[in-house]
């Protein structure tokens, strides 16, 4: 699966995702640093099978478009120190 890790999600989160042999990249991997969220939507559902996010606008912005709610993973709390 192509995963695609949000700029505020916890990056410890692509090496969790890679050990379970999932293809992985952050979005500054990407290039797509700063994008507005229905940007970063149309971008990311090209390229890749998941979005996680603990952005909960961007989950809104999710639902309120044409990216499938199964495509994103949402809401992972950055309190944990580890993940």
């Amino acid at each position: 699966m192509r995963v695609l890790i949000d700029e505020c999600t916890p990056r410890a989160l692509k090496k969790l995702f890679m050990e379970e042999g999932h293809e992985c990249s952050t979005v500054q991997e990407a290039g797509w640093v700063r994008k507005q969220n229905g940007e970063l939507l149309r971008l990311a559902e090209a390229a890749f099978d998941v979005l996680v996010t603990i952005d909960t606008n961007l989950s809104l912005a999710a639902s309120n478009k044409t990216w499938p709610a199964a495509k994103s993973l949402s809401y992972f709390s950055n309190r944990h120190p580890t993940v």
